[in-house]
């Protein structure tokens, strides 16, 4: 007998159906649920691929855009320096100063402690790196521009520092980091690491109108690159970093912290024993601040010429100097005309003098050289 509608095992029927109906019902909700999560997944990370790839294409033409034109064979843009002034008998006479304070110098006249302190202190993996970018050190650098919103890290290489001082301004944007990295790149695919480290060293500023070692050497101990210690080298690599705030003139107590992180960096690498560290450390700053063309050996004949400079190429030129002037002059001939008129015109009020020296073999020489100096430009950048 089959139950009715009114009958009790009917209603257990209907419930048991309409149980197996909701969880059919259930179940298919969630495979719908988990086919749309699945289908929002695989959009997503489609999506994000996508962005990805276009993000790149555009981020390389972008790129592309940017360094477009940049090349090592444009002409760099050097600092001034010095005008150097010799006598017959190749002595110098006097320097004239540029707008800037520089003398370059080759790589064997800058100081092994000097380097050895520069790489340690500014781009430890310089020597061992063959492209001319830190990776590790642009992502450090980068994690903190992008917190700050702003360039507030370098990250910069000595091949970086080098292009940017060259060929590029100085103003911290993120183009023309961009363009530092790839002429940095250039740099260490074109240059061997002994040009490039000699270029940073000629260049680098190290406080005020004073650029590269020699003259830094010379500001600072009235010395050249060339004779610095390993406390007075580990004072001017850490120099470039900050000129004004460790200038030891104006701040000796910064001054000398800095040299002891550049001695602790020194020491780190194994550039210097732990008798060195100690005893670097405990010197002394000893500054001796030298004069630049403050006293020439002939005063009157620099000043006459300096005009002839001015007068042949132009004021501009003698500013930015870079000159190596051959004069005529024989200082030893100077000195004895010198004596003899002072032993015969020795009382006061006596009458000025003159005194012409004649060599008629040289006089043909002597003419051809009308102005009476000979003029070599030196290299901007030396190979």
């Amino acid at each position: 007998m089959t139950p009715g509608p009114n009958h009790p095992a009917y209603d257990d029927v209907l419930a048991h159906v309409a149980a197996r109906q909701r969880k059919r019902r259930g179940r298919k909700r969630r495979r719908g649920s988990r086919s749309r999560a699945a289908v929002a997944v695989v959009v997503s990370l489609l999506s994000f691929i996508a962005v990805l790839v276009v993000g790149s294409a555009a981020g390389a033409i972008a790129v592309d855009h940017i360094v477009s034109g940049l090349s090592l064979k444009n002409r760099p843009t050097l600092p001034g320096q010095n005008t150097r002034i010799y006598d017959s008998q190749h002595n110098l006479i006097a320097v004239i100063p540029s707008t800037e304070n520089r003398f370059p110098v080759s790589f064997l006249q800058m100081s092994p402690w000097l380097r050895k302190a520069t790489v340690d202190i500014e781009d430890r993996r310089f020597w061992t790196r063959s492209v001319g970018i830190d990776p590790e050190g642009i992502v450090r650098a980068l994690l903190s521009d992008i917190t700050a919103g702003h360039i507030v890290s370098g990250g910069s290489t000595i091949e970086q520092q080098v292009a940017r001082a060259l060929w590029l301004s100085p103003q911290q944007t993120f183009t023309r980091k961009i363009k530092e990295m790839d002429l940095a790149i250039q740099l260490a695919n074109d240059w061997s690491k002994q040009r490039i480290l000699k270029t940073y060293l000629n260049i680098v500023p190290y406080g005020g109108v004073t650029y590269g070692c020699e003259a830094a050497a010379r500001t600072y101990f009235d010395t050249h690159c060339a004779h610095l210690t390993i406390a007075q080298a580990a004072l001017l690599a850490g120099l470039p970093q900050s000129p004004t705030q460790y200038n030891p003139f104006i701040n000796p107590k910064a001054a000398l912290a800095r040299r002891t992180e550049v001695l602790q960096a020194m020491l780190a690498q194994h550039s210097i024993t732990h008798a060195q560290y100690v005893k670097a450390v405990a010197t002394p700053l000893q500054l001796h601040n030298g004069e630049i063309g403050q006293h020439p050996n002939q005063p009157y004949f620099v000043s006459y010429v300096r005009s002839l400079l001015v007068q042949k190429y132009g004021a501009s030129v003698v500013a930015n100097g870079g000159l190596t002037v051959q004069t005529t002059i024989n200082q030893t001939l100077q000195k004895d005309a010198e004596k003899a008129m002072h032993e015969v015109l020795y009382w006061q009020g006596a009458p000025a003098a003159a005194m012409v020296a004649m060599n008629p073999s040289g006089l043909a020489r002597t003419s051809a050289t009308r102005n009476h100096f000979r003029i070599n430009k030196w290299p901007r950048v030396r190979k």
